[in-house]
């Protein structure tokens, strides 16, 4: 038997890379809801959620090819309040692109769109707890 080593860690801070932070800040602040807050970081801005996790969309930490896809093979996930369904002809009606339409998920009904740098930012409804 292998002796293992677990490490004690909580998820502190995530950061996106953006080649458009204006585009990202539509996004996330506008369509989404998210609350930017101050920064004295010149090449990042930070958002907080409903829930007070803070994330931040920052230039890229180097200079990446055109064709560089930011993102793949990262899936983020929001609980958002209200219907999928709703949040779903909003975002279409603003031309973010659908990558998987309204499905069901253990973790409530969900949809996975991408934001302007390609990350696949999925959300979800809140599933009821059990009476």
């Amino acid at each position: 038997m292998t002796n293992v080593f677990i490490m004690t860690t909580n998820l502190d801070f995530l950061s996106l890379q953006s080649r458009d932070r204006a585009a990202a800040k539509r996004f996330y602040s506008e369509l989404l809801g998210f609350v930017e807050l101050p920064t004295p970081n010149p090449v990042a801005t930070v958002y907080k959620d409903g829930a007070g996790a803070i994330f931040a969309v920052r230039e890229p930490f180097a200079p990446l090819p055109d064709n560089a896809q930011l993102g793949l093979g990262v899936g983020i996930w929001f609980t958002v309040p209200g219907a999928v369904a709703d949040w779903e002809t909003k975002l279409h009606a603003a031309g973010v692109p659908i990558l998987k339409s309204a499905y069901p998920t253990p973790f409530g009904t969900a949809l996975t769109v991408a934001d302007p740098d390609g990350y696949a930012i999925t959300l979800h409804e809140t599933v009821p707890a059990n009476d």
